[in-house]
């Protein structure tokens, strides 16, 4: 049900459809799933313009780490990154950057930044009973893991419909100026 993934923006945007009024809220003659078409082209768009202003960049999983308490534990990657940027500054992770261009696009997703109001990109590996289990667990990954390194030139929007659905790939949005986002309809398992 849940693909590898880092989250860049939480909470998830779900969209909700006036249903109120003689039209249903609904523009004349428009279906609900056209209006769930221009809202995917929306939310697609203002990724694509965050997107377009962060390069390729290299990623590299090399650094474990665990959270959670007495009745949850999560093991976690790391994804360590770096670039160039397009304009040319270097001094901050590409990953962190383009998370934080993606917030300016969408600002009512900012529940990834934690106290202190900085994003920490991890990568959930795998749940646990409790943390306990977790640090076992990561112990033992860090005694036979051999750093991965790849360059990472696009992202993907991902859907769930229903809360135990499947996610499935809504769009591949490549990253840099020459990018165009393919919308895959039907969504991509």
């Amino acid at each position: 049900r849940w693909p590898p993934h880092a989250n860049m923006l939480y909470p998830f945007l779900e969209p909700i459809y006036d249903s109120g009024g003689e039209s249903g809220g609904l523009i004349s003659g428009e279906t609900m799933d056209e209006k769930r078409e221009a809202f995917i082209c929306d939310v697609v768009g203002f990724i694509s313009k965050a997107t377009q202003r962060c390069a390729p960049f290299e990623v590299t999983i090399d650094t474990f780490g665990t959270f959670g308490g007495k009745h949850r534990g999560v093991l976690w990657a790391y994804p360590r990154s770096s670039t160039t940027f397009l304009d040319g500054s270097n001094d901050e992770e590409p990953l962190i950057r383009l998370q934080t261009l993606l917030e300016e696009k969408f600002p009512m997703c900012n529940d990834t930044r934690k106290a202190g109001g900085k994003f920490n990109p991890h990568i959930t590996l795998s749940h646990y009973v409790n943390v306990t289990d977790a640090l076992a667990a990561k112990h033992e990954v860090e005694a036979k893991w051999t750093p991965v390194s790849f360059n990472l030139q696009e992202i993907y929007l991902l859907e769930r419909r229903g809360d135990e659905g499947q996610f499935k790939i809504l769009a591949t949005i490549p990253l840099g100026s020459e990018n165009d986002a393919v919308i895959h309809n039907p969504p991509v398992p």
